[in-house]
């Protein structure tokens, strides 16, 4: 039994690991997985510092009200960002990086474009963006055609006829075009977490913006296609950042910057946080995050080398076996409940301590997902066993009905495990048999109905008498009665009971004996102590909860010498272990079948009866 029930938990942990490896890899656990990595991250954002190197020229709301009275609404005339192309040179930037499409031409700013133009085409400083479409067939155009002009690497798996729709700074010369692309990539739930290295196109690669800017720089860029960001700072404004409207201002009346405000040798990104220029993306940091911001953190993370890295699925996966395999091990060993909610308690700790840790170093480690599932485990085992407790008190109930008083058996499947009830143990034990005398004439002389009908009272009245004292009815032989006392409750005066049981028995005899009309009707019990094997004996087919050994059979024989000598007899071992609580009379010593050795019996009394 214990065999199949072992069967049936691997059973259920084999199903279970297959379910949980195939699942484990949907956006559904991912997103739950996200909720710990997401606040690990805005929570190591607090503690990075922003590469000074790097500051934003910002057009914001005010700024673009500002401007309204200088140069007109948005979009400005180009000669506007020439200007300050111009200023920001003679500063001594190391680079300028837009967040500005220039795709169309200005028809009524002609000359403002050929300015911005020139400016652009002279300075080898400035990088300007483009878009990637992935759905505008119209625009298509074989992306061998920009291999001179773009940052594109052909592989070798590199197809020849590939098309791309691109939105490129159409207003500046393809041979002066220093462009990337600045896509949004958002993850499957809405939020971004990385920015692309390089757009994969039927084996050409072509570089994102930051990308660019950094490999000019003359730093190695990472080979895979995408990063994740290392966010600086958890505000929305996490670098220096400075108002494009003061600054063109200032340009504008010859007035000097302020002392603190140096652009020399720094990468200069401009680009908009005003809400009604709608560059605004969704990100861990923030919902409502200026994607200007999201440009300078993947230009600080590749130029710096601190993006973040995350651990291979298969780690999460192995773990997760693992910590299932664990618990496996310790159901099927049969820990306690208690001791399986601390053990997961623990290792859920030390794998979020593990997780907080090691992102300090770069690395992220998701634990939500793979200890949901060993959560997960642990719930569908505890309710396993809980069903399997609960047929074993149910069939632990069923048999023992039969044999105890049913009080008794609601204590015992309720303290102990119900089927180590019924395994078998060695025991002391107290056996008691009871006969029916001239049995046979008092059935020869009735009815069989009569008789079974008299024998279904007598029996009801004993057993009932039996279970009283605790004992255990072990079976009806005919017209006998056997019980037992020591199991499966052990008894510490088992045998005071078993002889209080007789004695309460006769009682009961004289009473059946009178409600019945039955004279002749008479019995004779025998009790005997020691080691005996007590357990579920019997076949597949039917086995019942019985006492074995020597112990029963010397009972056996007691009972068979009081025919004409007392209806009661015990043994000296019994007489031993209660001789306090009886009178006794001795009826001395007698050989028995099956043993050598003569056996020494006693007729007990009440202390308040005459012998």
């Amino acid at each position: 039994m214990k065999q199949s029930k072992s069967y049936t938990v691997i059973y259920i942990t084999g199903i279970f690991l297959l379910i949980a490896l195939a699942i484990s890899d949907l956006n559904l656990f991912h997103r739950y997985d996200n909720l710990w990595i997401d606040y690990l991250i805005r929570t190591q954002a607090q503690n990075n510092q922003a590469d000074p190197s790097i500051v934003v020229i910002d057009i914001d709301e005010q700024g673009l009200r500002a401007m309204d009275n200088v140069v007109g609404r948005w979009p400005w005339p180009r000669s506007v960002h020439a200007e300050l192309i111009e200023f920001l040179e003679k500063e001594g930037v190391k680079a300028i990086v837009f967040d500005i499409i220039f795709s169309e031409k200005d028809l009524y700013h002609p000359d403002s474009d050929n300015y911005f133009r020139e400016v652009v085409e002279k300075n080898n400083t400035v990088y300007l963006p483009m878009l990637l479409q992935a759905d505008n067939k119209l625009s298509e155009q074989l992306i061998s055609e920009y291999e001179t002009f773009l940052p594109l690497t052909r592989t070798s798996d590199a197809n020849p006829q590939a098309k791309v729709s691109l939105v490129l700074p159409n207003i500046i010369s393809p041979e002066f075009w220093q462009s990337g692309t600045i896509n949004y990539l958002e993850d499957f739930d809405g939020v971004g977490r990385r920015y692309q290295v390089y757009s994969e196109i039927e084996g050409w690669k072509l570089l994102s913006l930051p990308a660019l800017v950094t490999k000019n720089m003359g730093i190695d860029l990472p080979d895979t296609p995408s990063i994740i960001l290392d966010w600086q700072d958890a505000s929305s404004q996490p670098y220096t950042t400075y108002s494009y409207a003061n600054i063109y201002g200032r340009l504008q009346e010859g007035v000097p910057l302020p002392e603190n405000v140096n652009f020399k040798d720094k990468i200069v990104i401009i680009g908009t946080t005003a809400s009604g220029l709608h560059d605004i993306r969704h990100t861990v940091i923030n919902s409502l995050y200026p994607a200007v911001y999201i440009l300078a953190t993947a230009i600080d993370n590749l130029s710096n080398n601190e993006h973040l890295y995350q651990f291979p699925d298969w780690v999460s996966s192995l773990l997760m076996t693992l910590i299932i395999l664990l618990l496996f091990y310790f159901f099927n060993k049969n820990s306690r409940l208690i001791f399986l909610v601390l053990t997961l308690l623990v290792l859920s700790f030390i794998l979020h301590f593990c997780s907080y840790i090691l992102i300090q170093n770069g690395y992220l480690f998701p634990v939500l997902n793979l200890l949901s599932f060993a959560w997960a485990y642990f719930f569908i085992l505890s309710f396993y066993r809980y069903i399997q407790t609960y047929n074993e008190k149910r069939e632990t109930i069923s048999v023992f009905k039969r044999f105890l008083d049913p009080t008794v058996v609601k204590q015992l499947v309720s303290t102990d495990a119900a089927q180590s009830i019924m395994e078998s143990q060695h025991c002391k034990t107290t056996v008691l048999f009871s006969d029916i005398r001239n049995f046979t004439s008092l059935s020869e002389n009735s009815e069989a109905s009569e008789i079974v009908e008299l024998l279904n009272k007598y029996f009801s009245l004993q057993v009932k008498v039996l279970f009283n004292h605790g004992g255990t009815l072990d079976k009806f032989i005919g017209d006998a009665i056997m019980a037992f006392w020591g199991a499966p409750i052990a008894r510490e005066n088992q045998e005071v009971d078993a002889v209080n049981a007789a004695l309460d028995m006769i009682s009961e005899l004289e009473n059946f004996k009178k409600e019945t009309n039955s004279t002749t009707f008479d019995i004779g019990i025998g009790i005997h102590t020691g080691e005996a094997i007590v357990g579920m004996i019997g076949s597949e087919q039917r086995y019942d909860y019985t006492v074995i050994g020597d112990t029963v059979n010397l009972a056996s024989r007691i009972e068979g010498l009081t025919k004409n000598r007392a209806r009661i007899l015990i043994s000296q071992t019994t007489k031993d272990a209660c001789k306090a609580s009886f009178d006794y009379i001795d009826h001395g010593s007698h050989k028995v079948k099956g043993r050598e050795k003569a056996v020494h019996v006693y007729e007990p009394r009440r202390k308040h009866e005459s012998s």
